[in-house]
Formats: C-alpha cells, sequence, structure tokens
C-alpha cells in the first residue's frame, strides 16, 4: 500500500483535472470536430488517438474531452510535455498500468523515446494497459496506421464560430 500511495506521489504533478470546456461554435468545422472527438471517446477498441492542429488550439482540452467521454474516465489522465520526458517522468511511463497517458508534443520528442511511446501506443509494453493520446502540431507520420487522426482546424478557418467563442469568453 504504501508503494501505490509513493507511485501516485510521483504522479501527482501530471495529473489532469477536468476539462476546461467543450468544442465552442456550430459551424460545420466545430460539429465535425465534436463527432470525432465523440467517436474517439466511444471506441470500444480505445485505438490511441493523435490531435494535430496549430499551437493554441486546446488539443490537450480535446484529449480531456476523449478521456472523460469514455468508459475510462475513472482511470487517471496522465499529461506528459515533451520536457517532462527528458526527466524524471520519463523514467515512469512503463509504469503507468491502466491509465490513460496524453504526450502534449509528439513533434518534439527525440527518436529513442518516440520508439518506446509507440511501442506503448500498440500494447508491446506489458506493464502499460492503458490508452494514449498525442498531440502534435502537424500529423507525424510514424503514428499512421497506429493512431485515430484528429485534425483541429484553426479559428481562422471556422470564422463564423468566432462570435461564439468570444461570447463563450465574455461570460468567463
Amino acid at each position: 500500500m504504501a508503494e501505490a500511495n509513493q507511485q501516485l506521489l510521483k504522479l501527482g504533478p501530471y495529473v489532469m483535472g477536468r476539462v476546461r470546456r467543450g468544442v465552442v461554435g456550430d459551424s460545420r468545422y466545430a460539429r465535425r470536430l465534436r463527432s470525432a472527438i465523440h467517436d474517439a471517446a466511444h471506441d470500444p477498441d480505445h485505438r490511441p488517438v493523435l490531435i494535430s492542429g496549430e499551437p493554441g488550439l486546446g488539443k490537450d482540452n480535446l484529449a480531456a474531452l476523449i478521456h472523460y467521454g469514455s468508459d475510462q474516465r475513472r482511470q487517471l489522465l496522465l499529461r506528459f510535455n515533451h520536457r517532462d520526458l527528458q526527466g524524471p517522468a520519463g523514467a515512469l511511463l512503463c509504469e503507468l498500468g491502466d491509465s490513460t497517458v496524453l504526450i502534449n508534443g509528439f513533434d518534439q520528442i527525440d527518436s529513442p523515446l518516440r520508439q518506446m511511446l509507440i511501442a506503448m501506443a500498440r500494447g508491446e509494453v506489458n506493464t502499460f494497459h492503458g490508452r494514449m493520446l498525442f498531440t502534435s502540431e502537424a500529423s507525424q507520420p510514424d503514428l499512421d496506421g497506429i493512431t485515430v487522426l484528429i485534425r483541429v482546424p484553426p479559428l481562422r478557418v471556422r470564422r463564423s464560430d468566432l462570435g461564439d467563442w468570444l461570447r463563450y469568453h465574455v461570460r468567463l
């Protein structure tokens, strides 16, 4: 029991809490994005997901929507930035059990670590049985065929959603 508590203490800084918001807007892009998130959340195979798009689009929040919308929502959602994985957090990766792991900034991770994360996503790491979620600014060819790809359109493409975005942020 003490060992489990120590493990939880180590993971504490990486636990991702509640979702900040859903997908704001009613454009066809926003509807498609909501549909893709819903489909990924309800995927019976819990396939890994890559969420790609420009910086500032809230890709980590969308990953949280997938996790908390799934039947795995009672498991931990752990968020690691590419910088976190260079330090002591990298050693924790293989010991995460059934947790959902969000790797934020996959496109900025060095090759040896990328290969380990890909192995985790494929289910090739015996000590990890959770789900992998990745974010990146661009699609990642080495994740093709392994992940479900969700592309997040920038707000400049979703101009009809701007009014909804403004109203949402004014209400906050």
